[in-house]
């Protein structure tokens, strides 16, 4: 019933939010850490973490983000569930360079490691740059400049393949919980083509002040109706 609880809400919701041939740069803020709990069908369900962390044994603007979701003690009694995703991304050329996950899901075990490149080569995935993987994209928005109406085309890639998709800003409202309120822009990705067409809908809220921080996201696919609401973040510096 909870398989894919990380996905479902955090990871494919911010897997399509990439603009291709744009000026805008990622948000990556070194040291940010944003923590959410994920509600499946009302009932808590879990919880999923962000983390961004600069490579300094280098000059070149290369970051790494790390996903991290897990069932709360009372799911894993049915159903365990413990992802972990990592993805190394060059800031300054827009292109993934490696990317790797973990999930434990339940009786499922699943480990993949996947080597991007610009050139051929028989041992890595040959991309161009403005594309992004499904966890640099997340940044790539948050740095883009969002109005109300506006459509933004994306290309995504996923494990080996890529796909495009559009990202619709669809208004902007305020949003209450936690005993904060945040003023949002709400996006939804709609996707074109790849593995996840058809397959439900996405929301996001995203702050709309200058850390575009996605503090609320809603899906609703085959298996259920997942929430996730932001409950801490930790501000790094920026780029």
């Amino acid at each position: 019933m909870l398989e894919n609880l990380a996905f479902a809400t955090l990871v494919i919701a911010i897997s399509f939010a990439v603009v291709a041939n744009s000026s805008a740069q990622p948000l990556l803020l070194d040291g940010e850490i944003l923590k959410y709990k994920i509600y499946y069908a009302g009932i808590p369900a879990g919880f999923a973490s962000l983390r961004v962390e600069q490579a300094h044994d280098t000059s070149e603007a290369i970051f790494r983000i790390t996903s991290r979701a897990q069932s709360n003690e009372f799911i894993s009694l049915f159903y365990e569930v413990d992802d972990r995703i990592v993805s190394e991304f060059d800031a300054s050329r827009l292109l993934p360079l490696h990317f790797e996950k973990t999930l434990k899901e339940g009786k499922h075990r699943r480990h993949e490691i996947i080597r991007y490149t610009e050139e051929t080569d028989s041992t890595s995935k040959t991309v161009v740059p403005g594309t992004f993987d499904i966890l640099s994209a997340l940044y790539y928005i948050r740095g883009e400049h969002l109005e109300v109406g506006k459509e933004i085309p994306v290309r995504v890639i996923e494990g080996g393949s890529s796909y495009d998709a559009v990202v619709k800003v669809l208004r902007r409202e305020t949003v209450e919980f936690g005993n904060k309120t945040y003023d949002c822009y709400v996006i939804e990705p709609e996707i074109k083509e790849g593995p996840f067409i058809k397959e439900g809908k996405i929301l996001i809220w995203l702050t709309a002040d200058h850390l575009r921080l996605p503090v609320l996201l809603r899906s609703k696919i085959a298996i259920g109706n997942f929430v996730a609401y932001l409950i801490d973040s930790h501000k790094g510096g920026a780029l």
